[in-house]
């Protein structure tokens, strides 16, 4: 609303009523709800061997997992190696192969999850951005716009 107002002085009034002809301002404006962020992490291979380690860095906090012999250890033994980094439970296997990482709040990023040294380069699982983080927002029905005098 870009219009220009004249400029007007008045001077003794002990009561003054504005009327507008047309809407002024925003008077609700809607919210948005939080949505945590979701990373998964698929080993696609069986590890190399039972004893093989991957380096698990989250934040920057680091812990190191052994894969285990197969994708289900593997799986479970990157799920602890997230959560003991991250300080809490954040992570969970499936059972199978896959690892899913949930941000513990709504509207909040997970810290960066990222692999160092490996025993087996194929020992590092893939990794798919799931579901980003959304902010969340309050809605509300005031005015957005302050025309007070």
């Amino acid at each position: 609303m870009n219009i220009a107002v004249p400029s007007v002085t008045v001077k003794n009034i002990e009561n003054l009523a504005l009327n507008s002809t047309g809407s002024v301002g925003v008077t609700a404006v809607a919210g948005t709800t939080a949505v945590a962020q979701v990373n998964t992490y698929v080993f696609a291979t069986t590890p190399g061997g039972a004893t093989d380690t991957v380096v698990v860095n989250v934040g920057s906090q680091s812990s190191t997992m052994v894969t285990g012999a197969t994708k289900i250890t593997a799986a479970a033994s990157l799920a602890a190696a997230i959560n003991n980094a991250a300080g809490r439970a954040i992570a969970v296997s499936d059972g199978v192969d896959t690892v899913t990482v949930t941000a513990a709040t709504a509207g909040t990023a997970l810290p960066a999850i990222t692999f160092g040294a490996a025993t087996v380069g194929a020992d590092v699982p893939g990794t798919t951005f799931t579901t980003a983080d959304v902010p969340g927002v309050a809605a509300t029905t005031a005015a957005a716009y302050d025309v007070s005098l």
